[in-house]
């Protein structure tokens, strides 16, 4: 869409390089695999067991979906028991104990603190993403796209707002 002049600006999962296009890192995103209260945060998963387990998803555009498949391999997921794209509700579902799910660790966090969800310590580090501010290189409002990148690389946070 950048390269079609549909959209002007995006900030999103980082890209490969293009030789088109600008991309300026705002932020990593940590993820962290969860689980209700009554899951065990005292061992270590193995890949293929978090694979084996209900996964609640976000859908498959998504880019924690993908995220995850990619942290998965060479283990797919064996079942989604629902994709759904709402953090807060994918949190609910996972603390009544419905799957585990890979959340942004910093968003929840008082989730994990409070009890609420259980944090899945796995062999793997767990995922994480990069979001970039992407945009042309040959566009007359190029100052003005530095100028959002920079209130965006400030204002940006992947964790709740209090």
């Amino acid at each position: 869409m950048l390269l079609s002049n549909t959209i002007q600006l995006s900030i999103q999962q980082q890209l490969p390089a293009h030789a088109q296009l600008h991309c300026i890192d705002i932020g990593e995103l940590r993820l962290m695999w969860v689980g209700g209260p009554d899951m065990s945060d005292k061992r270590s998963y193995y890949l293929r067991e978090i694979a084996s387990m209900p996964i609640i998803r976000q859908n498959h555009e998504s880019a924690l979906s993908q995220a995850y498949d990619d942290w998965l391999r060479p283990h797919t997921a064996d079942s989604a028991v629902f994709t759904i794209n709402s953090l807060i509700a994918t949190a609910s579902l996972v603390s009544a104990g419905q799957g585990i799910s890979c959340v942004p660790e910093e968003y929840c966090s008082p989730m994990v603190t409070n009890g609420q969800l259980v944090r899945l310590p796995t062999r793997k580090q767990q995922p994480r993403l990069i979001y970039s501010a992407i945009f042309r290189k040959q566009d007359s409002d190029i100052a003005f796209y530095h100028d959002v990148t920079r209130i965006a690389q400030a204002a940006c946070r992947f964790a709740p707002a209090h």
